[in-house]
């Protein structure tokens, strides 16, 4: 959900002005029938900071889920209940011990960590066995009225745009692959594309990686690492956003 602080973390139906996937634009968010979207004028159609050209696009009606969550203050909120859930201790996941994991004990929020290699085998084949196995422990998760979200991860370099979009669209087949688990509230912004950032504004790696994900998945709220800000200074950047703090 677009708040007054910048970042678009859900919405229904909006605007903006990408150069495949980085924003670029002097547009001002309004609230719209409990969502957010662009007032769209003329758009102003500036240099891009990553240097690719910027296209307009429309996303229309896309959302399958009602969102359950938000984020309030870089908390995570309940939208039903108003409670605030604890993303300081989480049950952590790894990937690869997927298939064997269990369920958290109590009501921690679990927090799934996913290789960026695990999803992409090679350039444009998707590792959809693990996808599948991934997906079955969500189904889990979902079953047991417990929730999740995905911790991208990388070890390779991001030297360019070209490469940035490359682990951002690994990472949409991903969430493409879980839509219909109800069991996932989002996703973490991913510590490579954090580091890259000055601030989480409309031109920011972030704010690129949101806009991808809320073609298809507008419910989603998004979570960033307080260790990673605290090692970029981010902190004055991050309370300005609407992205959810989480310690591992």
């Amino acid at each position: 959900m677009q708040c007054e602080k910048g970042l678009c973390c859900y919405a229904k139906v909006f605007f903006y002005v990408k150069k495949r996937g980085c924003p670029k634009s002097n547009e001002r968010y309004t609230k719209c029938g409990g969502f957010d979207k662009l007032n769209h004028r003329n758009v102003n159609l500036l240099d891009s900071p990553h240097g690719l050209p910027l296209t307009r696009y429309f996303i229309g009606k896309n959302m399958k889920f009602e969102p359950l969550f938000k984020s309030e203050n870089n908390k995570l909120v309940k939208i039903e209940s108003g409670e605030v859930c604890s993303t300081g201790k989480l049950h952590l996941i790894y990937g690869e011990n997927i298939s064997s994991a269990e369920l958290p004990a109590g009501n921690e929020i679990t927090a799934v960590l996913i290789k960026w290699s695990a999803v992409e085998l090679q350039p444009g084949v998707y590792n959809e066995e693990f996808l599948a196995v991934l997906r079955d422990h969500l189904k889990l998760l979902e079953e047991h009225g417990k929730f999740a979200f995905i911790i991208p991860e990388t070890v390779k370099e991001l030297p360019d745009a070209d490469t940035v979009q490359t682990y951002i669209d690994a990472m949409v087949h991903c969430a493409r692959r879980i839509k219909d688990c109800t069991s996932v509230i989002g996703f973490a912004i991913p510590a490579e594309l954090i580091a890259k950032d000055s601030d989480f504004g409309p031109d920011s790696y972030a704010q690129w990686f949101i806009n991808e994900m809320n073609v298809k998945h507008g419910h989603y709220v998004y979570f960033a690492d307080s260790a990673v800000i605290e090692a970029n200074k981010l902190e004055n950047a991050l309370t300005e956003s609407c992205l959810i703090a989480y310690r591992k």
